[in-house]
């Protein structure tokens, strides 16, 4: 243990070479360093959420700051619920060297990409002047451009299409999450047209189901009501409607960020663009306290370490 150093780990979900993870990197050195944290920020990649418990073991091991301060690692939302949340305190994290799960502020990261429809705009116009590093050739043909405001309307439009398949994966993670083993959930027979309270009933049937197979954990009995409730489903069943203010942070970015991308495509004739390289351009711009990312990032590293 005598080569312990000061750096302070942060676990984030991705693979060496996803774009974010360098965006991330930037973005968490930014933040200590505008609050004066004199300590070092680490970033791991870690591959898959499941990881976090066993690389954070090896954090402990290495750094002295995580005595007193839990190993950090930073998780998507997805369509998890308060109560879904709950952990140990830092001081019985730190004794079992377990991680402690920050979660982003909205559904995934890629939430925050589709805040940034301006930027996004901007890249793809510039791409004429631009061509691939592997082929050579440029990236689109002609002069064709997209506004800021085709993008949001079209992914408004998505979102509105989405609404009840959205529902439907917010109570099939709730559902999964809820069990130690069982089959893949299925929804109910014509869910796209059943009520609300319908379908409540179906899930709490879902949640008494005492067969073998399903071994059941304790959930909470009122967890539909959590859920219509954190995610505002009452309000969208009544109004039938969806504004894109409240699915760019509920609803599910990555999915959204992959229909934006092939909407682009075929609007501007893209040709040898990859979605990677399209998530590239658009966080090659200023990192600053402008992002919503930064804010929500800023506020919830502030909270666990000064």
């Amino acid at each position: 243990m005598n080569n312990l150093t000061d750096d302070f780990h942060i676990l984030v979900e991705g693979e060496p070479n996803s774009p974010e993870v360098p965006f991330l990197n930037k973005l968490i050195q930014k933040i200590f360093a505008e609050n004066k944290i004199s300590i070092l920020s680490r970033v791991t990649e870690v591959g898959g959420s499941t990881l976090f418990k066993s690389f954070a073991k090896f954090c402990y091991r290495d750094s002295e700051v995580h005595k007193t301060i839990p190993v950090l690692a930073l998780s998507d939302n997805d369509y998890r619920t308060s109560l879904g949340k709950a952990q140990n305190q830092n001081s019985s994290l730190i004794n079992k060297r377990e991680p402690k799960i920050i979660y982003w502020q909205r559904h995934e990261w890629e939430n925050y990409l589709l805040e940034e429809t301006s930027s996004i705009a901007s890249f793809i116009n510039q791409l004429p002047n631009k061509t691939s590093a592997k082929t050579h050739k440029p990236f689109k043909q002609g002069l064709n451009t997209i506004s800021k405001e085709e993008i949001d309307a079209e992914l408004l439009k998505y979102f509105q299409e989405q609404l009840k398949n959205e529902f439907w994966e917010c109570l099939k993670f709730n559902l999964s999450r809820n069990v130690k083993k069982r089959p893949s959930v299925k929804p109910p027979e014509n869910f796209e047209k059943k009520e609300l309270n319908e379908v409540r009933n179906w899930f709490l049937e879902e949640t008494r189901k005492t067969e073998d197979i399903f071994e059941l954990k304790e959930m909470s009995s009122n967890l539909f009501e959590t859920i219509t409730q954190e995610f505002k489903w009452e309000s969208l069943f009544t109004s039938k409607h969806v504004t894109l203010e409240h699915a760019k942070k509920y609803f599910r970015g990555k999915e959204a960020f992959e229909h934006l991308f092939k909407f682009i495509g075929k609007k501007v004739e893209l040709h040898n663009l990859a979605k990677k390289d399209l998530i590239t351009g658009s966080l090659n711009i200023q990192v600053s306290n402008q992002f919503s990312i930064y804010s929500d990032l800023d506020n919830l590293l502030r909270t666990e370490i000064c």
